[in-house]
């Protein structure tokens, strides 16, 4: 298998989006609600501005196994 073939479990992808997120400074696990199915990201919750909102998605988006993300992230 190579690195382009390997696709993460769910819980495994999970993982990695959170670690992602808690590493990143300004931004709260708790602030975003993270779910995911077969590489499928859904991101929801609340930030204090749009860059914010932007940044988490550029987070996801390199996650080794996401092939799709749905930004429902609101901005306060």
């Amino acid at each position: 298998m190579t690195t382009a073939e390997y696709q993460p479990s769910d819980r495994q992808l999970h993982d990695e989006i959170c670690q992602r997120l808690e590493q990143t400074q300004g931004v709260g696990v708790w602030q975003v609600k993270v779910a995911e199915v077969e590489g499928k990201v859904t991101l929801e919750g609340t930030v204090p501005e749009p860059a914010m909102q932007q940044a988490i998605e550029d987070l996801v988006d390199v996650c080794p196994g996401v092939q799709d993300i749905e930004n429902k992230i609101t901005v306060q």
